[in-house]
């Protein structure tokens, strides 16, 4: 704690013209810290927390090594959002390859109605050379989801979030195709879009572009 407050003043001080300090929280380092910690962070200029959230799915978060489970992800949102701030969470298409994409999903939809944080975004699985998910599906433990699959994927997660508004992304350069809107007041557009691509009616992202 005392070494985050001195960070945030030395950088309000020698930065006057910054509008605001972010940071990337972990979910174990966040429930470790208190919610008068957590406050109190905020109060010194601690505004937004993005969240590498990449699943609801317990048993999914436990495979792929989180350190956290489905309620303790989830306790870790309400925490960063009750202390006031600007919470952004990241998951990731495709997480579950085929045989856990709709429990992936679904999780994944349960855990953002119950925590409601501010942003969501939906990044897409890629499988990187001398990871363990990669050296899986070499072996052909992990399944991946095709680019087509990723897209009902999506579809289904907009479907799925129920309470409004959240600010919604998927146009990072993993995935297929861009989104960047508001839930619900932009979920019938969003859909369209998804449907349109996977008739065909709106190109999606090569392979090969993936990433770059």
């Amino acid at each position: 704690m005392d070494y985050l407050l001195e960070l945030l003043d030395r950088l309000y001080t020698r930065f006057p013209m910054i509008e605001k300090v972010t940071t990337y929280a972990g979910p174990r380092s966040t429930l470790n810290k208190s919610p008068d910690e957590l406050r109190i962070l905020r109060e010194a200029g601690l505004r937004r927390a993005y969240i590498g959230i990449e699943t609801g799915d317990g048993k999914l978060l436990k495979k792929v090594g989180k350190g956290v489970d489905d309620k303790e992800m989830g306790d870790a949102i309400i925490r960063l959002r009750e202390a006031g701030m600007d919470v952004w969470g990241m998951f990731i298409l495709g997480l579950g390859g085929k045989e856990g994409s709709k429990e992936h999903i679904q999780g994944t939809i349960d855990l953002i109605n119950r925590t409601r944080p501010h942003h969501i975004s939906a990044l897409t699985l890629m499988l990187e050379e001398g990871t363990k998910m990669y050296d899986d599906w070499q072996k052909g433990k992990f399944n991946p989801i095709t680019a087509d699959e990723s897209l009902i994927e999506c579809r289904d997660f907009i479907a799925g979030v129920n309470f409004d508004p959240i600010h919604f992304t998927c146009d990072h350069a993993s995935n297929y195709v861009p989104l960047n809107g508001t839930l619900r007041q932009d979920s019938e557009k969003f859909i369209k879009i998804i449907n349109d691509a996977l008739s065909g009616k709106v190109e999606r992202r090569p392979e090969e572009y993936r990433g770059f």
